[in-house]
């Protein structure tokens, strides 16, 4: 059984996690995967289809049409959903307002966390 290094960095907003995590990355080559981008790409997505945050069951159905996809790219590693690059997109105030509300669905930490799992392996 092969054995994988995961290390999470956890942290308020702003207190530089991103930093330290894709320095460390670097210096143990390791890949880095920015989980919060993942939670406002769902959030991005969901204010795209105008579904509304609150509606668990309609946030659910959601996540059966996203496809998310980290790209390394010359400047850094880019994120896309559905093949768009919404690198940017998902680091608007407006993504930032309502990504916890979001992140705090049990269905969409579900299936985050199965994404990220598979990821890893």
């Amino acid at each position: 059984m092969k054995e994988t290094l995961q290390i999470a960095i956890d942290g308020p907003a702003g207190a530089g996690k991103s930093s330290v995590a894709k320095a460390l990355a670097k210096r143990l080559g390791c890949i880095y995967l920015d989980t919060g981008a993942m939670y406002r790409a769902v959030t991005w997505f969901a204010m795209q289809e105008q579904v509304s945050l609150e509606d668990s069951a309609a946030m659910e159905a959601l996540l059966e049409k996203i496809q998310l996809e980290f790209k390394e790219e010359p400047g850094g590693q880019h994120l896309y959903c559905n093949g768009v690059d919404i690198t940017e997109a998902i680091r608007t105030t407006e993504i930032s307002a309502n990504v916890s509300a979001v992140a705090m669905l049990p269905s969409v930490r579900e299936a985050m966390v199965a994404q990220q799992q598979k990821i890893a392996a």
